[in-house]
Formats: structure tokens, sequence, C-alpha cells
């Protein structure tokens, strides 16, 4: 029980570590929206902290973490060895991943194709607006402001970026109003997918 309070602590001092996977765990294992218990508290005070402090990545780009571990020393060599034309990020929640390798100086200043699904932030902020539990309408918000911020390094950065609907594209344009933004809409074949007259 010491010894679990003491990475609790310990993660709360230092989310950054270990590529923040210890703060990710304290907000799955102790549910920090909603546990009202000490650790829950705990949590949502360091998250609270940490969110102003330094820039945390959004907590939903970690289902793309697994992923990344498996692929980043072969990724880090390729992106440092060869040469690329364009770099393409698909979707905004891989970029905390794409940031390391356009970092490298070979890929400095190679142009960057965003794909955004959504603007992000702005789901966000609907979870927000709908939630009635304080602690959790509280926790949405800080994630909108994560996403926010994290959506806009990426959009600085890239030469072109790809919208879903042309209410994406609106919104980016008014945010990063030098952004290139194009609109790539959802689609779905009407001759194949026909409705069931039954």
């Amino acid at each position: 029980r010491l010894r679990a309070w003491l990475r609790l602590l310990s993660a709360l001092a230092m989310p950054w570590q270990d590529h923040c996977r210890p703060y990710l765990r304290l907000h799955l294992q102790h549910s920090a929206s909603t546990v009202a218990s000490l650790a829950g508290r705990l949590v949502r005070t360091a998250d609270a902290v940490w969110s102003n402090v330094c820039p945390q990545m959004p907590v939903t780009c970690f289902m793309f973490d697994s992923a990344w571990r498996r692929i980043q020393p072969q990724a880090l060599h390729q992106a440092a060895t060869e040469k690329f034309d364009v770099v393409w990020v698909e979707h905004t929640l891989a970029w905390p991943f794409a940031a390391q390798l356009l970092a490298l100086p070979a890929l400095r200043h190679v142009p960057v194709l965003c794909s955004g699904h959504n603007v992000e932030h702005t789901v966000c902020r609907r979870q927000a607006d709908t939630e009635s539990q304080p602690r959790l309408q509280q926790y949405y918000q800080r994630q909108a402001a994560a996403m926010r911020r994290m959506e806009l390094r990426a959009w600085r950065r890239s030469q072109l970026i790809l919208q879903c609907s042309f209410g994406d594209a609106k919104l980016t344009r008014q945010l990063v109003p030098q952004a290139a933004v194009e609109v790539l809409g959802n689609g779905v074949d009407g001759r194949y997918f026909q409705p069931d007259a039954t």
C-alpha cells in the first residue's frame, strides 16, 4: 500500500517521466474525473496544475502510444537517414508522435500535410457542455484546452490541412488564418448502399 502511494505521488510530481505513462495510468486506474477518494482528488489537482504548467498531450492521444512505441526506433532511423518530400500526418491525434519526427534536422523543413478527422477540441467542449457532474465537466474542459493547444501547433506547422466538413474547415481558418485548408468530405457510394425498401 505504501509502495502504491509512493508511485502515485512520484507520478503526480513528475508526469513527464516515461512518456507520461504513469500519469495516464492514474487517469485510468483512479477514474480521476469521478472518484471522490483522496487519490482521485490528488490526481484531479495534479491534472489542473500540470495542464497549466507544461503542455501535456491530451489523454485521447494515448490510444496511439503503444503503436508508436513499436515503430518509434525504425521511424526515427528512417526519418534521420532517408529523404522525404512530404510528411503526411493521418489524424491530428497522432501529432505528438509526428512532432518527434519533425524535430529531427532532416525533417525540420519538409512540408507537412495534416488530415484532421474532426476539430477535436470542439468534441471535448461538447462533452463538457453536456456533462452533469462538475468533476467530469472540469476534466473535459482541461482536455479541450490541451487539445486546442495541440491542434494549433499541428495546424501552424502544416502546409496543407484536410478537414472532413466545411464547418471544420471554416473554424480551422478562423483559428489559423494563414492555414491552407481543403475539404475532403466523408463519402458513401450511393449506388452500392441503397436503403432497404422493406
